[in-house]
């Protein structure tokens, strides 16, 4: 055994009786030499700067990664449907703002939810419900991100409160707001 340990120390590791405290207590006795001090300290920094330049270097990566998924996510436009089943969709949504009863507004912004929601699945946005893209969605990807929200909360409000009552005016604005974020995709012209 090395001469740096004191014979206190030595023998409880010889006796396989080696406590935690026991080797506390030989520490802070002087049963340790100043170099194997230093030595210490000197691996612990070591150790800390390897594991810090891993950090930044993971962080870095991260952020590369992130911006390369959001570049994906820009340059992914969904085609436009000029004249097929997505605009004779839309069109049918925009006939349900056009009446005077009440659930036809409400059918036409959960029609109009659901329509947008189908699109940033294609587009390939992430989250398994409409709430949970939101979420993800940065006003980088999509400038209108705040009028989908209010949007969305309406058609929350609608699906989730019978009593909900719903003015001409919210709905169509709320499908102003979808009728943004299909044009902001490319879907709408």
């Amino acid at each position: 055994m090395p001469t740096n340990f004191s014979p206190d120390l030595i023998s409880l590791l010889d006796s396989g009786k080696f406590y935690v405290a026991q080797a506390v207590g030989t520490f802070q006795d002087g049963g340790f030499s100043s170099d194997l001090l230093i030595f210490i300290k000197k691996l612990s920094l070591f150790i800390s700067i390897v594991f810090g330049v891993a950090f930044i270097i993971l962080v870095i990566k991260l952020r590369k990664f992130v911006a390369e998924r959001l570049r994906q996510l820009k340059a992914t436009p969904v085609k436009p449907d000029e004249g097929g089943p997505l605009m004779a969709r839309w069109e049918e949504i925009k006939r349900h703002i056009d009446s005077d009863k009440e659930a036809q507004w409400k059918l036409a912004v959960i029609e109009a939810d659901a329509l947008v929601n189908n699109i940033l699945e294609k587009a390939g946005y992430p989250g398994e419900t409409m709430g949970e893209k939101l979420m993800l969605i940065t006003r980088d990807q999509i400038q209108s991100i705040d009028g989908l929200w209010f949007a969305h909360k309406i058609r929350n409000q609608i699906a989730h409160n019978p009593e909900f009552k719903i003015t001409q005016s919210d709905s169509i604005e709320a499908i102003t707001n979808f009728e943004k974020v299909l044009k902001e995709l490319h879907v709408l012209q």
